[in-house]
């Protein structure tokens, strides 16, 4: 069987690590943006936003938070983990 190279140093881990945080933010914040939507109508009644505004707010809620960054950090060292278990076979 032919092994694929991953080059798992520090710097590559903390880029997978960045790149795993953006999107699980991402997820949470649309999912936030959708709940809001769907049982708090005035949830921004006291600033005003237009679309991309609310979805920014969203974003930027749903990332950087405690929650989203344990979740990141687990999924990172399960992909991690699984890269070098991969490797060694």
């Amino acid at each position: 069987m032919r092994r694929i190279p991953w080059d798992l140093n520090i710097w590559s881990a903390i880029i997978l690590f960045m790149v795993i945080h953006m999107i699980v933010g991402g997820i949470r914040g649309i999912y936030r943006y959708q709940m809001i939507k769907k049982y708090q109508y005035d949830y921004y009644d006291n600033h005003p936003l237009r679309l991309m505004g609310r979805i920014r707010h969203n974003l930027f809620y749903g990332t950087f938070t405690t929650t989203t960054f344990y979740i990141s950090a687990t999924l990172t060292a399960m992909t991690v983990f699984a890269l070098l278990a991969f490797t060694q076979s």
